[in-house]
C-alpha cells in the first residue's frame, strides 16, 4: 500500500476513533432528556452543548451531495454522504437540525423524508444568547416513528 494511502487510512481510522469516544462519553452521560422545542428554546443557554430527545415532523430537509475528501479536512479522509438539514416541529415550534453525515453511502438512504414523525436524539447549539436566542440541534441518532 503507498505511503499516502497508508496515511488516509491511518487519518480516517484516528477520526472516526475521535467521533465514536466522542459519541460515547455523551451517551454514558446518562439517558437524553426528553423536551419540547418550547421549553428548549425558553431555557436554551442550560441546554448548550447537552444532548436531548426531541420528536416531531420533519419539515424542508435538504440533503446535500456528497461531499469528495478534497473539500473535507484538507483532502485527507473519506466522501462524506447522508450531510443535511431540516427544521423539526412539534407542535409547539420549529428548531433546525443538522446531521452531520457519515463515510458509509447507504446513510443518505436512511435519512427522513419531508412529513416523517421522528424521534432524535441531539446534542443542543447555542448560537446567541440575544433575543429571540438562536439554537441548532446537531442530531447523533434518528430514528422514523411515522413514515409519511
Amino acid at each position: 500500500m503507498p505511503p499516502s494511502r497508508w496515511r488516509n487510512r491511518v487519518g480516517g481510522i484516528l477520526l472516526f476513533t475521535i467521533a465514536l469516544t466522542r459519541c460515547m462519553s455523551i451517551a454514558y452521560a446518562g439517558d437524553p432528556e426528553f423536551i419540547s422545542i418550547q421549553s428548549l428554546l425558553a431555557q436554551a443557554p442550560s441546554y448548550h452543548l447537552r444532548s436531548v430527545t426531541l420528536e416531531g415532523v420533519v419539515r424542508g430537509i435538504q440533503v446535500m451531495p456528497p461531499i469528495p475528501p478534497s473539500f473535507v479536512r484538507g483532502g485527507k479522509g473519506c466522501v462524506l454522504y447522508g450531510q443535511a438539514i431540516f427544521s423539526l416541529d412539534d407542535g409547539t415550534t420549529l428548531l433546525p437540525v443538522e446531521v452531520r453525515g457519515s463515510c458509509y453511502p447507504q446513510v443518505a438512504e436512511m435519512l427522513p423524508k419531508d412529513g416523517d414523525t421522528v424521534r432524535l436524539t441531539a446534542i443542543i447549539h447555542l448560537l446567541t444568547t440575544n433575543l429571540p436566542v438562536q439554537v441548532r440541534a446537531q442530531a447523533t441518532e434518528i430514528v422514523i416513528v411515522d413514515p409519511h
